[in-house]
């Protein structure tokens, strides 16, 4: 049985992951939200920042690439609760547009049937770039006014990367 301090040492290395986690996803959405702003140094900035971000994630992708499967899964089941009730399940509850919310809820189960593979296999070059890609057009479809496109735009990402992925193994 591991010690306790080897137990406090494993606990703040999971805290501080998760930190980091947190830390980058907001550096990358605060990116892409100053991208949005439209002023020249604003998209400097922000263009910047989501092009640091996303190099991190590349190296970094076989580490996270399980949470992405997972947080698809999460968000799968909220967006077909809320399509079932017709309200959002947060706090303070709104109506949802039921066409938008099928739509999503189509899309991030794709999602989440295209990156169930990484749960026992870790993602090559093309796998990495795919789920960078998706990753950053999930959380850019937050600031756009049509975010079926971007979401769509993810999932055609994670799709050819499946499709190559699928041609490789087949070669002999």
């Amino acid at each position: 049985m591991p010690s306790i301090s080897k137990q406090v040492k494993s606990g703040f290395q999971l805290a501080g992951l998760v930190l980091a986690s947190l830390a980058m996803l907001f550096v990358l959405a605060l990116g892409e939200h100053r991208i949005t702003l439209g002023d020249r140094r604003d998209i400097l900035i922000g263009a910047a920042a989501v092009l640091t971000i996303s190099v991190v994630l590349f190296i970094t992708a076989k580490y996270w690439a399980r949470w992405f499967f997972a947080s698809a899964c999460f968000y799968t089941v909220k967006t077909v609760i809320t399509g079932f009730y017709g309200r959002s399940i947060s706090v303070p509850s709104i109506s949802a547009p039921q066409p938008l919310v099928w739509e999503m809820a189509g899309i991030l189960g794709v999602m989440t049937v295209l990156t169930y593979r990484f749960l026992k296999q870790e993602p090559n070059h093309l796998d990495a770039a795919a789920l960078v890609g998706a990753l950053a057009l999930v959380v850019y479809s937050v600031f756009i006014s049509r975010p079926i496109l971007a979401l769509a735009i993810g999932l055609l990402l994670l799709a050819i990367a499946f499709v190559c992925s699928r041609f490789q193994r087949a070669r002999p």
